[in-house]
Formats: structure tokens, C-alpha cells, sequence
């Protein structure tokens, strides 16, 4: 089993899929279901092809009642790997392998966008591990919109001559006609304290999220998509956040910012120096970009 310390120590991109309610979604043809699952096998569809292995994690069970062409296809395609091979105890469910080496594999068969009821694809697929030579390539838990890690140091390793800026270039390319889809690099997850409280921009649970860490331990984490506007004081290294106020859909954490029982988001942010004022301020800028945030920066 791939090891979780490695996994969050070794990404270097976490695929991002923003929900609906954010109303950044134009295309009102798809679910989000639909988006995570076109997501991901854009994804795979690139990496596959750099990898030398991938593992599959599955309720067998559950894909035979609900899907059983597409267990159909997982059993004619990939070996099942043994107990003493196991990268996964089983307990959580039946493992497969197929040999990326020896021949390719046919992902539509596999991983096509919609099975017999549109959900085993996120359901019954528990795990999904594709393998480079002795390093992990992409991992994935499905059920758990957020964990869905790329490790494109994978292709850099020993004697590598893959270009991993032109994969990462594909990789973006190959998301680009998904709406509300976004691949996070870890260049992006900056972080830094400010009169004892610490900031962190990360991927959260469907969203690029602003997490504070308050010395008084009052944390609370923010969606960016409700940044407004942020004004930039380069020469007093402050950044000013406008915020939208939480609509009344918003979650339970939010209604209790808008009466006023929990503090609202941060709206000005003093940095210790101009370094770390200069990589917060970059990274927001790429991120309203990539992600279609309506955020004027000025």
C-alpha cells in the first residue's frame, strides 16, 4: 500500500473540482459527479501513458449488481493480484493490476465516464494507484472529492528525460474543456504567520480554500471563491480582501459569520516581508485566473 506520509509529502499537484453552488459551472448539461469522473480520466488518460503499472481498489460485489459490464471488463483486462502481492488489505475490497508495460489498456472500457448508474464509478472504485517504476504516479479515493494527488516528481526521478513541464502543460490542457476543473500545483500552497496567526492557501474539500490558524484557536477556513477584490499595498506589504457575504445556502459555519457569531473572513493581511507578500500575492493572481474566480487585483 502506497504510504499516506508519502503521498503528502511527494504531490505536486491535487486535482480540483469546484461544485456547482459556486455558480462558476457553465455547463449545465453535467453533474458534478459527471465533472469529477471526466476530470479524472482526462487526467489518467495522460498519465497512463508514463506510467508502468496501475492498481485498482473495488467492491466487487457492489460493481457486479450495479455495473457488472464494467467488472466484466476489469476481469477480462487486469490480473487479480494475490494476497501475498496485496498493496491493500482485503478487507477493503477486491485488487486488480494491469502491466502498463506489456500492452495498453483501454480506458473507456474501465473508467468510461458513465457505468450502468452513473455512481459506482465514484463508489464501488475504492482506490485507484498508478506506479512509475518504484515511485507512485497518481493516487486517487475516488468516494473522497479531495484526494485525487498527481506526483509528476515521479517522472524526474534518476535518469529521466521526460520534460515534466510539458506534462503538467498536457495535464492543463487536457482539463481545459472541463468546466470548474483546476489542477492545484504545490507551488500554490503557500502559507505564512501574521501576529502569531497562521495562513494557509490549500485545496480543500471541492474548493481552493483560505485556512487561519488563530493563536486564540478560533480557526476557520474560507472559500476563495468569495473573494471580491484584493487590493495590494506593495509598499506597506498589505494585502486588503473585499469578501461576498455567505448566501443563505451557505453552510452552517457561514450563517454563523453573517449574524455575527463567528469573525468573519480576514480582510486586511499584513506580511513580515515583501518575499512572502510577493508568492501570496502571485498565487492568488493564478489562481482567480486558472479557476474563473471573478476577483479584480489591483
Amino acid at each position: 500500500m502506497t504510504d499516506p506520509e508519502s503521498i503528502d509529502e511527494d504531490w505536486t499537484h491535487r486535482l480540483v473540482v469546484l461544485p456547482h453552488e459556486t455558480d462558476r459551472d457553465t455547463d449545465a448539461g453535467t453533474t458534478y459527479n459527471d465533472r469529477l469522473v471526466r476530470a479524472e480520466n482526462a487526467l489518467l488518460d495522460v498519465l497512463l501513458t508514463y506510467g508502468s503499472e496501475i492498481h485498482l481498489l473495488v467492491w466487487a460485489d457492489e460493481l457486479a449488481e450495479r455495473a457488472p459490464r464494467v467488472l466484466q471488463a476489469i476481469d477480462r483486462d487486469f490480473e487479480r493480484v494475490s494476497e501475498s502481492e496485496r498493496r491493500w488489505s482485503s478487507e477493503y475490497g477486491t485488487e486488480y493490476r494491469f502491466d502498463l508495460e506489456e500492452a495498453t489498456l483501454d480506458i473507456d472500457c474501465v473508467f468510461g465516464e458513465r457505468t450502468d448508474d452513473g455512481q459506482s464509478r465514484r463508489y464501488d472504485f475504492k482506490q485507484i494507484l498508478v506506479r512509475s517504476g518504484d515511485e507512485w504516479l497518481y493516487y486517487s479515493v475516488p468516494d473522497e472529492i479531495h484526494e485525487r494527488y498527481v506526483n509528476l516528481g515521479a517522472l524526474g526521478a534518476g535518469d529521466s528525460t521526460t520534460d515534466v513541464e510539458r506534462v503538467e502543460s498536457v495535464l492543463e490542457e487536457a482539463l481545459s474543456s472541463i468546466p470548474g476543473t483546476y489542477l492545484f500545483s504545490r507551488a500554490d500552497a503557500v502559507s505564512w504567520e501574521t501576529d502569531g496567526d497562521r495562513y494557509a492557501i490549500q485545496p480543500g474539500r471541492g474548493a481552493i480554500d483560505l485556512r487561519v490558524s488563530r493563536e486564540d484557536g478560533n480557526d476557520r477556513v474560507y472559500d476563495l471563491a468569495r473573494v471580491e477584490a484584493v487590493t495590494v499595498d506593495r509598499s506597506n506589504d498589505v494585502l486588503g480582501l473585499r469578501w461576498r457575504r455567505p448566501k443563505a445556502s451557505a453552510s452552517l459555519g457561514q450563517l454563523s459569520e453573517r449574524i455575527g457569531r463567528h469573525p468573519g473572513p480576514p480582510v486586511r493581511v499584513q506580511f513580515a516581508d515583501g518575499e512572502t507578500f510577493e508568492s501570496v500575492t502571485d498565487a492568488l493572481r493564478r489562481l482567480s485566473s486558472r479557476c474563473g474566480y471573478d476577483v479584480r487585483i489591483s
